[in-house]
């Protein structure tokens, strides 16, 4: 070391401590330059001149002066802790991790070190590992705020929301001012429907830092699932401006435009579905189609959800419109058969499956993008047909009568289904309508539910496949359905649906009307208020007396 006096690089260092806990990092920063061209081993220096090259961008300082600081003490935890934390700002995850498992063995009660390595192993998808590690940190340090957020955020990520609830709660507790902890238990109780305490949370958020973008944009989500989807754009719109490149801000947007018919920009941001993780299809290589002539085979491969498919291939007919040779449509087995005779479909085939050569390709729920859909412009209903046969002997299966149809439950692995669907029971008033005879279409019913709509035949056990739900569909005069495939089904065929919505809808049925521009024959019954399925039920009893006495 140099021969400058102890004492004085004492006093510059105690000089820059204070500048830098008053944020003067300038300040500290050329003090701790002056100390090192005394002594440029001095690592508490070292040390400290990193945490502020980090703090200002200057990752790879800080990298170096952080790496000289471990050299010339490698003793003092906090240096390969900080060191690890700047490599993994870096992007060298696997030398970060290196870090914090070396701190991890030399002193296995670094809370700070496990909470660090668990962020590691988080982003790498090793969510197992991550979370052991957050449990170990929570139990060294019970006091350690940070690792009960990211604990609470990881079961929040792999959807544990039971386990969440108490760890975000505690982490609140402890750092009730905390940005993070606010954030993480807004999105909990987003999670959890509990939407008012979710926009206090990020409107607490917002009060500290207003530019802080995943508050903005949760704030906005609040408010869509709240039924506010006017306000919800404000806020969306404000977080695109924070985060441009945000593709599941993007996504939101989009279908925030579309629920309020804003049809051609809605499309745009519905685009970025797949980048956000909102929607998953097959990987499927090869030119992407977005519009205009095609001298050749277009594949066009089916994604999300049965009634998703069934209600997108109606554009086939508008594809073919646009010089496309010939269309082949890759779906999900179970509607194969069901979308051979839709008009521009040349061939159908289960998506999961051998390919017949293609020229290009499209996703099918991005043709309302590449085709420009409006409102106005939807292909009408019907475009599905049932095999004639069928149907003749599901009417005579079924008899005489006003015959209604019942689906109270969606797939209950629906991001959205505890919103879309409802308890069996609810729809017991519609049991004492005059003049009814109630056919179940749901699929696997339980014994309960069937029990609580007494008269009610239940049809599940000859559904055989969705041909022969068509069919039935067709035989009946009526069917009542929540958002599920079933009621796509219905609309497609032309047969007359009503659909019972949740307060806040899915956005193809946009907000206030009785009626859907993508089914002439679907009549939409929405809660006016959030959970309650009173009210649509009540409509429902009412519209039906007349119908069956007609």
């Amino acid at each position: 070391m140099s021969s400058a006096p102890v004492s004085q690089i004492d006093k510059l260092f105690q000089a820059a401590r204070r500048h830098l806990d008053a944020g003067r990092l300038p300040e500290a920063g050329a003090l701790y330059q002056q100390i090192l061209a005394e002594a440029p081993d001095h690592a508490p220096s070292l040390h400290l001149l990193g945490v502020i090259a980090l703090q200002v961008g200057q990752g790879a300082a800080a990298i170096n002066l952080l790496q000289a600081a471990v050299e010339a003490d490698p003793t003092v935890p906090a240096y390969l802790n900080d060191l690890g934390e700047a490599l993994r700002l870096g992007g060298n995850a696997d030398g970060a991790a290196a870090c914090f498992e070396a701190l991890i063995a030399r002193e296995p009660s670094h809370a700070g070190a496990h909470v660090n390595l668990g962020i590691i192993r988080q982003q790498q998808g090793q969510f197992a590992e991550a979370l052991s590690l957050y449990e170990r940190a929570t139990a060294l340090k019970p006091s350690l705020a940070e690792a009960w957020i990211n604990r609470g955020a990881l079961l929040l990520q792999i959807q544990r929301p039971d386990e969440a609830a108490k760890v975000l709660e505690t982490a609140h507790r402890l750092a009730p001012k905390d940005t993070a902890a606010r954030l993480n238990l807004g999105n909990l109780r987003l999670e959890q429907g509990r939407l008012n305490e979710a926009m206090a949370l990020y409107e607490a958020v917002l009060t500290t830092e207003p530019n802080h973008a995943a508050a903005t944009f949760n704030l906005g989500r609040a408010l869509k699932d709240l039924g506010r989807p006017a306000e919800a754009l404000r806020w969306y719109r404000q977080a695109e401006t924070l985060a441009p490149q945000d593709p599941t801000i993007q996504w939101n947007l989009g279908v925030c435009r579309l629920l309020l018919g804003d049809w051609l920009r809605g499309w745009q941001g519905f685009e970025a579905r797949f980048a956000a993780g909102a929607a998953t299809g097959p990987d499927i290589a090869g030119p992407a189609w977005s519009g205009g002539p095609l001298d050749g085979t277009l594949l066009i491969h089916g994604e999300q959800g049965l009634g998703d498919t069934i209600q997108f291939a109606r554009f086939a007919a508008l594809v073919r419109a646009q010089g496309v040779g010939r269309i082949v449509l890759a779906c999900q087995p179970p509607l194969v058969s069901l979308m051979r005779d839709i008009a521009g479909i040349d061939e159908v085939v289960p998506r999961d499956g051998p390919l017949p050569p293609y020229d290009a390709q499209i996703a099918l729920m991005s043709l309302g993008a590449a085709l420009k859909v409006t409102g106005a412009t939807i292909p009408p209903a019907p475009y599905l047909t049932a095999d004639p046969a069928r149907v003749a002997a599901w009417a005579d299966k079924l008899g005489p009568g006003f015959k209604v149809g019942l689906v109270w439950q969606g797939h209950r692995l629906h991001r959205n289904d505890r919103n879309r669907s409802l308890p069996a029971a609810a729809l017991a008033p519609l049991m004492a309508a005059p003049g009814v005879r109630w056919f179940s279409l749901q699929k696997e019913p339980g014994a309960d539910d069937l029990a609580a709509l007494p008269g009610i035949a239940d049809l599940a056990p000859d559904l055989t496949d969705f041909g022969e739900t068509a069919a039935a569909v067709m035989a009946l005069d009526l069917t009542i359905a929540v958002d599920t495939s079933v009621a796509h089904l219905a609309g497609a065929l032309g047969r007359p649906v009503w659909i019972a919505l949740p307060h806040a809808p899915d956005w193809r049925w946009l907000m206030g009307r009785p009626d859907s521009p993508w089914y002439g024959t679907a009549r939409l019954f929405r809660q006016t208020e959030r959970g309650a399925w009173a009210g649509p039920v009540a409509a429902m009893r009412q519209a039906l007396a007349g119908l069956a006495v007609s």
